[in-house]
């Protein structure tokens, strides 16, 4: 594992003290590492982000020696055949999501929403 940038490791502390959180940070600072961090234990987890920036999130995960990663693209029946064994990481992009809504529904432990202020989810 690469270790956290100090301003990495004091986001994370306040992470931690949330049940919910919401990371608007800068382009640069290291989201995805702070989020990798917080969640790594949790399963499954489903990261939500656009096509161009899911395997960024596989190379990221890998950086982290995490491995149990699902990338849910192609049809829609190619995504349901991938998602009956789901792995710790499951990836999909935004189109895909449009493609199996019911995706979203309670099953996962996490949901990370990237690149969210692009998609009209507001900043808070």
């Amino acid at each position: 594992m690469r270790p956290l940038l100090p301003h990495q490791d004091k986001i994370l502390s306040k992470c931690y003290m949330q049940p919910k959180i919401a990371l608007f940070l800068d382009m640069r600072l290291g989201k995805t590492k702070i989020t990798i961090n917080r969640f790594k234990n949790e399963t499954p987890i489903l990261v939500i982000a656009p096509l161009t920036v899911l395997y960024s999130w596989r190379d990221e995960l890998h950086k982290e020696n995490i491995t149990d990663i699902n990338i849910l693209t192609g049809s829609r029946d190619n995504r349901l055949t991938l998602l009956q064994n789901p792995k710790q990481w499951n990836l999909i992009n935004y189109e895909g999501l449009q493609v199996i809504p019911e995706i979203s529904k309670d099953y996962w432990q996490t949901i990370i929403i990237d690149e969210s202020a692009k998609y009209g989810i507001p900043k808070l």
